[in-house]
């Protein structure tokens, strides 16, 4: 980021990395699962600086990527939603990023249900997920039930009453 912030280029220097990936990505041997991999921690460098325009699609097509090779309700797919429901919290794009924290919450909870196999960002995601109810304009009461329909079918719930 230095370099380019020395080169006075750091609100452009977005295009030249999502040229190189594209033609890096069109003549790499990896798999789909390093290369969603790749797509997600480029978008994430392009978010945190702040070129939310150059990381977007970006963060869809690792998306896409992880989906096709790992299935809807895999663990990856679950990152890749992660980050771009926050990216769309972060340009005030909440109704859009709502679905997605659901889907993540989702996706979790069944891994969870699977044995030998925990996904420790479970708690985080379900904040996460009941901060942006709250963003939203959501009542305590209507984020504590929202998250209970959820998690109850897998036998979770915060045991308090909605």
């Amino acid at each position: 980021m230095a370099y380019w912030v020395g080169l006075k280029e750091e609100r452009t220097m977005g295009a030249p990395y999502l040229g190189s990936f594209d033609h890096w990505a069109g003549h790499t041997d990896l798999g789909p699962e390093r290369l969603s991999f790749v797509a997600n921690q480029l978008a994430h460098f392009l978010a945190v600086a702040a070129l939310h325009h150059e990381a977007e699609p970006l963060m869809r097509r690792a998306l896409t990527i992880a989906e096709r090779s790992s299935g809807t309700e895999h663990p990856y797919v679950a990152i890749r939603l992660n980050n771009l429901a926050q990216l769309l919290q972060a340009t005030n794009r909440l109704a859009e990023a709502k679905p997605l924290m659901r889907r993540v919450v989702t996706i979790l909870l069944k891994v969870g249900q699977t044995p030998d196999l925990h996904y420790p960002h479970l708690p985080a995601a379900i904040n996460y997920y009941a901060g942006l109810l709250e963003a939203m304009g959501h009542s305590p009461q209507e984020v504590l039930a929202t998250v209970n329909a959820i998690a109850q079918p897998y036998g979770i719930s915060s045991g308090k009453q909605a």
